[in-house]
């Protein structure tokens, strides 16, 4: 039995939003947010000191979460020292007669989208040990100190051909923290768009978290009752057309924090050193790829 652990896209989103970017980066002159102004709370020293004592005693009930066609997956535990961030433990068992491979994806802690990473070979007949690992780079920039709600679906599927097996709905479990928990949300900022069950706010710019260049972070809210993507087009600075890096999915009922990248190598062929306008416009679609809107331009002025 071979155990693959796929980090590369978890290094990429977590390398974008807490290494320090370079001297060299343009800035807002008035607008730029830290990590912490992103983050949704605002902890006292004893605050912290609890939320660390409590997250010492997380635990979650073993159970089984899936199974098809001799195919089941079993959570047996939950850490918070893994060496990326906190770990779902699971017990991966395939009685079929094909080789599998195990990934999961629309991961959510506390009803905000978190970047994870689990992929695991299981050959015809065997087991495995493995475990879905949570951002902790995305946990902290959520504001998240408390893990109460896992949410994520599971992607079964053919290791040599990559077809589909199955797709799994969305499975949602609570820890032993989850009884009387809320997770503090903070919704503030310049609406950009309010329509079809789907909001997303503009918080400001962070020119310190992303060695690619600074990020316009957004704030998303999925109230629809279907999986989203967000993507940005026809993007301008000060009127120069950029291309910024942004896709975020989102799952019904849920939030996600989100950074509209800017590549410091497009500003500075453009002369680009302060944001003063940024045009854009959103594409935003369904699990399908059906479009569910496209905005008008959007512009956002850096005061």
């Amino acid at each position: 039995m071979k155990k693959l652990k796929l980090f590369t896209s978890a290094l990429l989103a977590s390398a974008m939003l807490s290494a320090c970017g370079g001297g060299n980066e343009p800035t807002a002159s008035t607008e730029n947010i830290s990590t912490a102004d992103i983050n949704q709370t605002s902890e006292s020293s004893a605050e912290a000191t609890e939320t660390e004592s409590k997250q010492e005693d997380l635990s979650i009930s073993e159970q089984k979460i899936w199974e098809q066609d001799g195919i089941s997956v079993t959570v047996t535990g939950i850490s918070t020292d893994g060496l990326m961030g906190p770990e779902l433990n699971l017990l991966l068992e395939n009685n079929s007669d094909k080789d599998i491979t195990v990934q999961a994806h629309y991961t959510a802690i506390n009803g905000y989208m978190v970047s994870s990473t689990m992929s695991s070979d299981i050959a015809a007949g065997k087991k495995a040990n493995d475990s879905l690992t949570f951002s902790q780079t995305d946990l902290e920039q959520n504001g998240i100190n408390t893990i109460a709600n896992i949410e994520f679906s599971l992607h079964i599927f053919d290791p040599e051909s990559y077809d589909t097996l199955y797709d799994s709905e969305l499975i949602k479990l609570n820890t032993n923290l989850a009884e009387g928990f809320t997770q503090p949300s903070d919704d503030s900022g310049e609406i950009l768009y309010d329509e079809n069950a789907i909001k997303i706010v503009y918080k400001g710019v962070n020119s310190d978290n992303s060695i690619f260049g600074p990020e316009v972070v957004l704030y998303i809210e999925n109230n629809s009752e279907q999986t989203i993507t967000v993507q940005s087009r026809d993007t301008s600075v000060n009127g120069f057309m950029v291309e910024p890096s942004l896709s975020s999915e989102i799952t019904p009922g849920n939030k996600a924090i989100s950074g509209m990248t800017f590549m410091s190598s497009d500003l500075e062929e453009n002369n680009i050193t302060e944001f003063e306008t940024i045009e854009t416009s959103f594409h935003i679609f369904n699990e399908n790829y059906d479009t569910i809107v496209d905005t008008e331009p959007i512009t956002i002025t850096i005061k």
